[in-house]
């Protein structure tokens, strides 16, 4: 039985379903491994980034020589994790009036100003200026 966690889970029907040298198309894979095609989708995909397996042709499937290699042993590489960890959500003049706009139905500058609570020399200018590029859009 192959090792698994959260991100591995279907990796082995797929093992299961690919014997190394034919290329299979998601019909074949969906009737080998009962897995239903959005689950297909998300398993090929996270296996395609951990070179398990390569796309041949729009559709195809064949397993590379990392993904025979572990099959045979019964080892997975882990998928790729992302590089940095996600940025933090900026806090900035805009976005704190984004979130009130979004918070309250209606409303005027002078009020998106007061609630913002963000120290500028002219911040009612800098609104009106964010609300006219909104219209814009």
């Amino acid at each position: 039985m192959m090792q698994r966690d959260g991100s591995t889970l279907h990796f082995d029907r797929i093992f299961e379903a690919l014997d190394g040298t034919a290329c299979l198309t998601l019909d074949t894979l969906e009737e080998k491994s009962g897995l239903t095609r959005t689950q297909l989708a998300r398993v090929t995909a996270k296996m395609v980034t951990a070179a398990l397996i390569e796309r041949r042709k729009m559709g195809c499937y064949q397993l590379t020589a990392v993904g025979q290699k572990a099959k045979r042993t019964g080892n997975i590489p882990m998928p790729v994790q992302p590089i940095r960890p996600a940025a933090p959500p900026s806090d900035s003049f805009r976005q704190r009036l984004w979130s009130i706009m979004r918070m309250s139905g209606t409303f005027m500058a002078a009020e998106l100003v007061m609630a913002a609570n963000w120290p500028l020399k002219r911040p009612e200018f800098e609104a009106g200026k964010y609300l006219l590029a909104l219209k814009r859009a």
